[in-house]
């Protein structure tokens, strides 16, 4: 796991992106954090809690905001 910077839930935003903090381990990278699916497919897990998982990945895109080539 890379460095905290927040933690939302069950979920950390890193350096390296968004990472589920809880069994099962569960990472999106920086660079993929925009791609348009990912509350959808989220949503079909069942260990996710969705509006938290919403929310941290709003968080997570604001935080990497600009730094969506995995450059940090």
């Amino acid at each position: 796991m890379s460095k905290i910077i927040k933690s939302i839930g069950d979920w950390n935003i890193t350096k390296w992106g968004l990472e589920h903090a809880t069994f099962p381990p569960y990472e999106i990278h920086r660079a993929r954090l925009w791609e348009p699916d990912w509350i959808e497919h989220m949503k079909e897990k069942n260990w996710v809690k969705p509006i938290t998982f919403e929310t941290a990945l709003f968080e997570a895109q604001n935080i990497h905001g600009g730094k969506k080539h995995g450059k940090l």
